[in-house]
């Protein structure tokens, strides 16, 4: 039984001095990158393809800017043919924080 407790012992305190060692890892968000792919101008539809990307990312979350939001790696947007700006933010989310890049898309 003294054994079977001083393992146990061992095995709680080599786990234990483990997660003491990847204390240090960095679990930011870094590095968020968005790309388009815009529908061609002579099409029926002003669709736009938003894929994004970041480093020790668990969420993406969108605003199209025109009252629409969505959650994905990689969403779809409609748009109609305005000469309007619209301003596009894309937050990804982490264990411990968030990141946002802006980018604008305009229809004419």
């Amino acid at each position: 039984m003294k054994k079977l407790f001083l393992i146990l012992s061992l095995v709680i305190a080599a786990s234990w001095l483990w997660s003491c060692d990847n204390d240090d890892e960095d679990l930011s968000v870094k590095h968020l990158r968005i790309y388009t792919f815009v529908s061609p101008p002579d099409s029926a539809e002003n669709v736009v393809v938003f894929t994004a990307t970041a480093i020790n990312a668990t969420s993406y979350s969108w605003d199209f800017g025109m009252d629409s939001t969505a959650t994905g790696m990689q969403v779809t947007a409609y748009y109609p043919r305005t000469d309007t700006f619209y301003v596009i933010t894309c937050t990804a989310k982490g264990a411990v924080d968030k990141i946002s890049v802006t980018d604008t898309v305009r229809w004419n």
